[in-house]
């Protein structure tokens, strides 16, 4: 029997098996694949919700990380009575775009919550910015959620004021719970650590 015939005769005893498909605008899919290996496609009439988790709750925490130094989702970086409350004269926005109060200082830095977006890049310029903004008055660093991409870069900056990699987490972890860089971030802190400590040495 040759290679093809035995192939044959295995995918003759394949069973048909349907998947249930959901784009990220919400539509959904059935999909079928038949005994002859061909696909069949049927949209769904009822949309059964978005393709990816849906924050609909605002987070309007201001987690004091240093004096001068505080951090959160864009939802604070978007309301003007918390920016004046706490007295943020600066704004950092990693990767998304926030409308502007002209009182305000802003710096926005491409960014991606993907575990291979590459933070060495704008770790200097984020903590001039940092730094300038510090001593000047206060600073708000934000993402989208104010879990990943902005707690990597404070993390960062912590590492950079002399903690660990651990004492930094923690540190950060305290005044601000939700906190949880993506896998690459860490291993690039990780990294940046080894950095710091042959810098020192």
């Amino acid at each position: 029997m040759s290679l093809l015939d035995e192939i044959n005769r295995q995918k003759r005893k394949l069973r048909s098996c349907e998947t249930h498909v959901t784009t990220p605008e919400g539509k959904t899919f059935k999909e079928q694949i038949l005994s002859d290996g061909s696909i069949l496609s049927s949209e769904s009439h009822k949309p059964r919700g978005y393709g990816f988790v849906v924050d609909t709750k605002p987070d309007f925490q201001v987690a004091q990380v240093l004096p001068g130094l505080c951090m959160g989702s864009q939802d604070v970086a978007q309301d003007t009575k918390l920016l004046a409350i706490n007295q943020i004269t600066h704004v950092l926005s990693l990767g998304v775009k926030v409308e502007t109060v002209p009182s305000i200082v802003y710096r926005y830095e491409e960014v991606l919550d993907t575990p291979e977006c590459q933070l060495q890049s704008i770790l200097e310029p984020c903590f001039m910015f940092i730094d300038k903004g510090r001593r000047r008055g206060c600073v708000f660093v934000h993402c989208n959620a104010g879990v990943s991409r902005s707690a990597a870069l404070v993390i960062a900056y912590l590492m950079k004021q002399g903690l660990s990699f651990k004492e930094a987490h923690a540190h950060l972890k305290k005044a601000r719970s939700v906190i949880k860089p993506n896998p690459g971030f860490v291993a690039q802190l990780h990294m940046y650590e080894g950095m710091l400590k042959d810098k020192t040495e």
